[in-house]
């Protein structure tokens, strides 16, 4: 209940969208992992940056953050169809008087491109052949939190991963894309800084869980349906049924500050 209270609030009276994704991502790597934020790589001189870029040794993420709106009309009629072309224009790509404006997945592709040629200037000390790259695009919007929204993304990363391997790149660490909701950074923050949970460990565990069998089609229709239903859970949703039931399910200290903010400015529940 305080979770989906408070969220809009942070946004728009105590924090920036900006400074408060700066600061939760910062708190996922703490000591001396290489990390840099969208702002200081636009500062420096870089273009089409991501909107955060960590490297843990031989682990790399790469954060694109957007805070997009689907047509209501388009929800409310409940249409795969209609949906799929909605999220393909604010995530994939959208085309407009002949020309292609890039979005979440071909700007993750873009930066991808960038660290397997080590032209990130700020980071060079690592081997492309052997990185790992973590892929994550950040929703800000709790309502996309949808079963099969990370599949259809993913697939159409894979489709442009594909491209880019065609060129001679070494994307065979490349892992899949994962989309976070921003309430699950909020709220889980606490277990990647003090490093209880990894989180490219944890986005392995995500992507083997919701890998589906290679013999579905050889399965019944009723437990085929039952097995998709259940591969095609969002990754909010899945790691908050990881850790409810252990020590690790506690509300983040950064709550604690941000409420008294929030009180104390006069914005009342």
């Amino acid at each position: 209940m305080v979770q989906v209270v408070l969220t809009p609030l942070l946004y728009t009276d105590a924090f920036s969208e900006r400074w408060l994704l700066y600061r939760i991502l910062d708190s996922f790597f703490p000591g001396d992992n290489v990390k840099y934020t969208g702002s200081q790589m636009k500062d420096s001189g870089l273009n089409a940056e991501p909107d955060y870029y960590a490297r843990r040794d031989e682990h790399m993420y790469l954060f694109e953050s957007k805070d997009i709106l689907i047509n209501a009309a388009v929800k409310e009629q409940y249409d795969f169809s209609l949906l799929e072309a909605e999220f393909k224009k604010k995530l994939y790509f959208e085309e407009k008087g002949g020309r292609r404006s890039n979005k979440a997945v071909l700007q993750l592709m873009g930066n991808i491109g960038r660290a397997l040629t080590l032209q990130f200037p700020f980071d060079t000390a690592y081997e492309p052949q052997t990185i790992k790259i973590y892929p994550v695009l950040v929703l800000h919007d709790h309502s996309f939190r949808v079963p099969g929204l990370n599949h259809l993304v993913n697939s159409w990363f894979i489709d442009e991963l594909d491209k880019l391997a065609a060129k001679g790149f070494p994307t065979g660490r490349v892992r899949n894309l994962t989309i976070i909701d921003m309430d699950t950074l909020i709220y889980r923050q606490d277990i990647f800084r003090a490093e209880n949970l990894n989180l490219g460990e944890t986005i392995s565990d995500y992507h083997q869980y919701v890998l589906l069998p290679r013999r579905l089609n050889e399965t019944d229709s009723r437990t085929a349906g039952q097995i998709m239903n259940n591969k095609s859970i969002a990754f909010g949703t899945w790691f908050a049924g990881r850790v409810d039931r252990t020590s690790l399910n506690k509300p983040p200290e950064m709550l604690d500050a941000m409420t008294k903010i929030i009180f104390n400015s006069g914005n009342m529940i």
